[in-house]
């Protein structure tokens, strides 16, 4: 008999790099859903949607912006993006729902840590994505949706087309 504790596979994904550049010019890249498009190198997300109740750079917890979304280049959807991590300068999170519905069980993470604290300008930020699934639970969506959803290569050049976007001058 197979015990499903230990075959059972990870809901979640972890990737890292090192960008040259201090961790609060990173997070606002990450907290300007206008950017996002230019981070995303799986072709998915299209544009940031302007819903009237918010738009513009993240600045708070609880917050909820809206991407327009693509499956495969011919399914277009949007998504709201509830905030549910945001600690300025350290990391910012959300979980992915439908436009105008609840959280569907996926989130996004980012944690930034400067790898050489000390002096006064931090120069170089260890950026951590956590893309987790773990908590999606409706039948429906773990047989529609081939999870991870986005390939972990997609998710390593995110961090690489991040770096670029930070360190070019």
């Amino acid at each position: 008999m197979t015990d499903s504790r230990t075959t059972r596979k990870p809901r979640f994904d972890v990737v890292s790099r090192d960008v040259a550049g201090s961790s609060a010019a990173i997070f606002a890249v990450l907290a300007d859903p206008r950017r996002h498009p230019a981070l995303d190198d799986s072709g998915m997300v299209l544009e940031p949607v302007d819903t009237g109740t918010h738009s513009g750079p993240i600045t708070a917890l609880g917050q909820v912006f809206r991407m327009r979304m693509t499956m495969g280049g011919v399914n277009r959807y949007e998504t709201d993006n509830h905030v549910n991590v945001f600690e300025p300068d350290r990391a910012i999170g959300w979980a992915v729902a439908e436009a105008a519905g609840e959280p569907l069980g996926w989130t996004w993470r980012f944690d930034l840590e400067p790898v050489d604290p000390g002096g006064e300008v931090t120069r170089l930020t260890r950026v951590t994505q956590t893309y987790d699934w773990s908590q999606v639970t409706d039948a429906e969506t773990l047989r529609t949706i081939p999870f991870p959803a986005v390939p972990r290569d997609a998710r390593l050049e995110t961090l690489t087309l991040l770096a670029e976007l930070v360190e070019t001058p």
